[in-house]
């Protein structure tokens, strides 16, 4: 009768209530928000309808748990095979906002077309560059056998430009896609006029539509994220480096530029920012991120930016930012209400159907009013979760789900629990070996358990992996936990030399005094290796100079190894210093990471209901205490874990 996993465990199906990006698959209820819905597909419209391709903003508001990003998902499901979708997480960086967006939408770009073999990325290049060759040969007087073969192999269908061109490793490809990028960068020219950063980046595009190898895919994405490559790695690709100081924002605000004027011989971009919330807690972060709100709406045609906020926030945004923002992020405004009780009935009975139950059969008329009165869609999975754990499996129900009379009897046993552990600590009785959960810490627990079993699945896929984002995540979880530990964060500076990105934890005695050896540097050095070593120098000159402050440098292991000799030798350097380490983060160091980001982000953004107090020790349990980043909160630092 009931559904099980493969070891056999029942199967909640009310268990994973939280959509955590658009490119999930969760089971959707078209009724759930339908007419949130088809406004935002109407405005989706009107863009592509617009001469002028003006971009247009609207505001989705909700209160947690209501749905927002689930109809997003929604959204992606019925558009990805026109339009183009994007991701974007709440940035983390003041002096990094173009480029964490554009950060997050070249990972948006990898996601798969459903029932296609292409990519977003793929899918809007191969439609766009197309469009454009066609429209450039349709407009010629006469043709020679090269532009009929190539018109008629696009007019059949634009993707065949992954197929027609001739065959992999051919001189026929070679030259058609030569061809190719010279009539789009004609067109570009023609239409938008000359610039380096443009015309290099619509170079890399086709660059990237024209390899089949996987390896030169990855070297032009590295390439497009603005990283330099080796001399052999150009070669293999047919690219010239970035100037050595690229200005990371105007590269990204280019690039994004670029998207947005090459759907508009396609369709309209759709740029989708959740996880906004926590934003409140840094207001420098956040008027910056207004201003390239505002950048974006002015230089970026033919998109529709989807801002999901609490209704709260919104009134907040309003009185911080400048009209000029607002009146373009609000331009509409999309109220998700919570939907009626026959509609939760009928999400409940929908669920239920993936394990052969119904809701009449599983649940009291009472006890399903008790699930249905709760305030947000998300409250009344997470009741209906609880109910199915207490029928199916005996566990209690939180007080939260109970009646009065219900209530009032679990209070007497909490309070005869509470004397029965204060007997115990009087050693009045004998200690048990062992005290269960509460309910709430095993929800939270359960809660911690998902997200780190969702990392680990997505930490082999391609990402974007800069220092900025690194520490702006670190410093969103110190700001966080700076009130529990009691730390002070400071940053060092040599001169106007360029220094990885880093932060000071500094750990406070009585009386305010600082003691040298409570001090820990914790930085990120992910960069390419041209610019690499000379960072990794200054960096080793600070260790030198301050000797009371233990300095650990973090690279992502999944980064290009550096073979380069001097960036090689000041590994070494740093490694032989008694108070410096250079760490590779590998795996378990990056999930564990993006686990405390992430929990204490979802507790800012009411995803999870609790507080850094309480949710600290379950980390510290369940993670280890040698892990380097409790252990620098702690005031104290080792170089593994």
């Amino acid at each position: 009768m009931y559904s099980k996993s493969s070891k056999g465990a029942l199967t909640n199906p009310f268990s994973n209530t939280r959509v955590d990006s658009p490119f999930q698959q969760h089971i959707d209820l078209d009724a759930v928000h339908r007419d949130a819905f088809i406004r935002i597909t109407n405005l989706i419209d009107e863009i592509r309808g617009d001469k002028n391709q003006q971009s247009r903003g609207a505001v989705v508001l909700g209160v947690a748990g209501n749905g927002k990003t689930h109809l997003m998902m929604r959204l992606a499901r019925h558009t990805l095979k026109t339009n183009r979708l994007f991701f974007i997480r709440q940035p983390n960086h003041e002096e990094a906002v173009f480029y964490h967006i554009y950060s997050r939408m070249l990972e948006s770009f990898i996601e798969p077309i459903p029932d296609t073999e292409y990519s977003q990325l793929e899918y809007l290049l191969g439609r766009s560059f197309s469009k454009i060759v066609i429209k450039t040969l349709q407009g010629r007087k006469t043709l020679n056998k090269k532009d009929e073969h190539i018109l008629h192999g696009l007019s059949q269908g634009q993707l065949n430009i992954y197929t027609v061109l001739g065959k992999e490793g051919s001189e026929t490809k070679r030259r058609n896609w030569d061809y190719i990028e010279r009539q789009t960068l004609q067109w570009w020219q023609e239409s938008y006029g000359f610039s380096d950063y443009a015309c290099n980046i619509i170079t890399g595009l086709i660059r990237f539509c024209r390899y089949s190898d996987a390896n030169k895919k990855e070297l032009v994405r590295r390439w497009l994220a603005g990283q330099h490559l080796l001399e052999s790695e150009l070669q293999a690709v047919r690219l010239d480096n970035w100037e050595a100081e690229l200005s990371r924002e105007d590269f990204a605000l280019q690039a994004m530029v670029v998207f947005g004027r090459l759907s508009v011989v396609d369709e309209p971009l759709i740029i989708v920012f959740d996880q906004l919330e926590g934003l409140k807690y840094n207001q420098g972060l956040l008027i910056r991120f207004g201003e390239a709100v505002k950048e974006l709406f002015t230089h970026v045609p033919n998109c529709l930016m989807l801002f999901n906020l609490f209704p709260d926030r919104w009134r907040f945004f309003r009185q911080l930012f400048d009209a000029s923002v607002t009146e373009r992020m609000g331009q509409y405004q999309v109220a998700l209400e919570l939907p009626e009780k026959t509609v939760l009935a009928k999400m409940l009975a929908l669920k239920l159907a993936e394990v052969d139950l119904d809701s009449e059969t599983l649940f009291k008329p009472d006890e399903l009013e008790i699930i249905l009165s709760h305030g947000s869609i998300r409250s009344v999975l997470n009741c209906a979760a609880e109910y199915y754990r207490y029928k199916l499996e005996g566990i209690p129900l939180p007080t939260n789900t109970l009646s009065f009379e219900a209530r009032v009897d679990r209070t007497l046993q909490e309070l005869r629990q509470e004397i029965a552990e204060l007997r115990q600590h009087l050693c009045l009785e004998k200690k048990p070996d062992a005290v269960p959960l509460n309910p709430v810490s095993r929800e939270v627990v359960s809660y911690i358990e998902q997200k780190q079993g969702q990392l680990a699945a997505v930490y082999s896929r391609k990402q974007i992996i800069s220092d900025t984002d690194d520490l702006g995540k670190l410093r969103l979880i110190l700001d966080a936990l700076q009130p529990l530990y009691g730390f002070r964060l400071d940053y060092l500076r040599l001169g106007r030399r360029r220094l990885p990105e880093h932060v000071v934890i500094q750990h406070q005695q009585q009386g305010g005094k600082h003691v040298g050896s409570k001090k820990v540097a914790v930085a990120f050095l992910h960069t390419d290796a041209y610019t690499f070593a000379p960072r990794i120098k200054n960096f080793n000159q600070l260790v030198v100079e301050h000797k009371d402050i233990r300095f650990a440098l973090f690279r992502d292991i999944r980064e290009p190894e550096i073979k380069s000799r001097v960036g090689k030798g000041e590994i070494e350097k740093l490694n032989t210093t008694e108070n410096g380490r250079f760490i590779l983060m590998d795996r378990p160091q990056r999930i564990h990471f993006e686990l405390v980001h992430q929990i204490i982000s979802d507790i800012q953004n009411h995803d999870l209901h609790t507080e850094p107090d309480q949710v600290m020790p379950l980390l510290v349990e369940m993670i280890g205490k040698e892990f380097w980043l409790f252990r620098a909160m702690g005031g104290d630092h080792h170089e593994e874990n």
